[in-house]
């Protein structure tokens, strides 16, 4: 063996043994799965939160961070959003990977099962998810059971309407009932 070709094996697998142990290192099994790419699942990704109607407040949209993931692969929390009780909670997701959703309240997990699982002409899969949020909870999305992006929402109570007469009834000058009231709401009185 004048080339010492017998020796490329030996060095090759030391140069693979020194890898495997640094900050860029994995497994065996990197090779053969596909790399999650949070970027692109958060651009294929909406999510946004409706107020209920009578509020006449716009719809809320939730944004991820860029990235999605910290240097460990934990997911980056964004900020706090503020919604009115009973919005709709809407998730829509158009791509490859599978993604799932899920709301933490007060400690507990709720799964969040997809309404629209459909195939786009391109081979894409569109997905939607939909909740409706009484209390403050945690929006997760998962994929590949990590989760990538996270959203506190804190839920404002929706106080009921107050009505109360401004003057005992009264009979007006056509003979009629006559009520002086007032109206208070929240979020108006149309």
């Amino acid at each position: 063996d004048k080339y010492a070709l017998r020796a490329i094996l030996p060095i090759f697998a030391f140069i693979a043994l020194g890898y495997s142990f640094s900050l860029n290192g994995g497994s065996v099994r990197d090779a053969f799965e596909r790399k999650l790419d949070t970027t692109e699942i958060l651009s294929r990704l909406d999510v946004w939160l409706s107020p209920p109607s009578y509020t006449a407040r716009p719809p809320l949209y939730l944004t991820a961070i860029a990235g999605g993931v910290d240097a460990d692969g934990n997911a980056l929390t964004a900020q706090s959003t503020g919604a009115v009780a009973r919005s709709k909670l809407t998730i829509q997701y158009v791509g490859d990977e599978p993604v799932t959703a899920r709301l933490v309240r007060s400690g507990e997990t709720e799964t969040l099962n997809a309404e629209a699982d459909s195939q786009t002409p391109s081979g894409n899969r569109e997905l939607a998810f939909s909740a409706e949020l009484s209390q403050s909870a945690m929006v997760e999305i998962l994929a590949r059971d990590k989760p990538i992006a996270r959203w506190p929402v804190d839920i404002t109570p929706d106080n009921a309407p107050v009505i109360e007469l401004t003057q005992p009834p009264g009979r007006a000058a056509s003979g009629a009932l006559e009520l002086n009231y007032m109206v208070e709401d929240d979020y108006g009185v149309f």
